[in-house]
């Protein structure tokens, strides 16, 4: 035999081992993206769906006549911490000028539905003493949150409105983060035989995910993304925000939605419940950031 042929065979050893290190390798390669993987998987499915989020702010209103000829004006606020969806609130203070002395009513009018008469707060006393100091400070009712306050009022009795004002938001921080499942309400209105209803509401699936970062009223992060699946085929729908319309969307063919964004002057920073409704208002899916 050839000196070649034998340093050919003496190398076969090293070849076969060299081939089961290089499998094992790869093998154990492919395990280790494979683990990394699996543990991202695991990471995004522990912590879906989730809500996370803290808010620091006060509420100003400036409160106004509707009548021009009256010279009364005034002033309220209300400081409020959020957490995780929970409203801490403080008192509501108030201040006005130009009032006759008297006792009134403080009421507030709210966002969200259904309408309903203005909630009372409590009722405040206006000294003939200009020197006296600014009516006691009033708790809001356990029912009505400050943050879904549209309007407040001050009437007199009977009642008649003398000043009123909408809110303004002064933003310390507010951090939110939610990643919610898109449902269908139990099921939507339908004249279908409830148990068909159901499984047609079943098909409605999605999710919705909200970021956002308010610091000093400025806003540094805003982060928004919607997929739906299931719903009505190429329909109209409006979005809204805990009951406000921000927009519009158009399903596709397949009864598919995807909104990458929504613009506007309003913020999307802790909101509750978002929801797409019929022309008829009728909620055909919803996710629920605080359920």
């Amino acid at each position: 035999m050839s000196a070649a042929l034998r340093s050919e065979d003496n190398l076969k050893p090293v070849k076969s081992a060299l081939l089961t290190q290089a499998k094992t390798a790869s093998g154990f390669a492919v395990f280790v993206l494979l683990a990394l993987l699996l543990f991202a998987l695991n990471a995004h499915s522990a912590t879906f769906p989730t809500t996370q989020e803290k808010a620091d702010l006060t509420l100003n209103f400036a409160l106004s006549p509707p009548d021009p000829s009256s010279t009364a004006s005034g002033t309220a606020s209300i400081h409020v911490t959020r957490l995780a969806g929970v409203e801490h609130r403080g008192a509501l203070h108030l201040t006005f000028s130009g009032l006759p002395a008297g006792t009134y009513s403080v009421r507030a009018t709210t966002k969200s539905g259904p309408p309903a008469p203005p909630v009372f707060i409590g009722s405040i006393v206006i000294s003939a003493d200009s020197s006296a100091p600014p009516p006691s400070p009033l708790s809001l009712p356990k029912r009505l949150k400050a943050l879904d306050i549209a309007m407040l009022t001050i009437s007199d009795d009977p009642p008649t409105v003398l000043l009123a004002g909408g809110p303004t938001e002064d933003i310390v921080k507010w951090r939110f983060y939610g990643d919610r499942p898109l449902r269908a309400p139990s099921f939507p209105p339908t004249p279908l035989p409830p148990a068909i209803a159901a499984i047609i509401a079943a098909q409605v699936h999605g999710h919705v995910f909200i970021q956002a970062k308010i610091i000093d009223n400025a806003e540094l992060r805003r982060s928004f993304y919607l997929v739906g699946h299931g719903l009505p085929p190429s329909s109209p729908f409006f979005l809204n925000l805990d009951g406000v319309a921000v927009g519009e969307v158009m399903t596709n063919s397949r009864g598919n939605v995807v909104v990458s964004n929504v613009d506007g002057a309003f913020r999307i920073a802790g909101t509750h419940l978002l929801t797409l409704t019929d022309s008829d208002g009728n909620v055909v899916a919803q996710a629920d950031f605080f359920p």
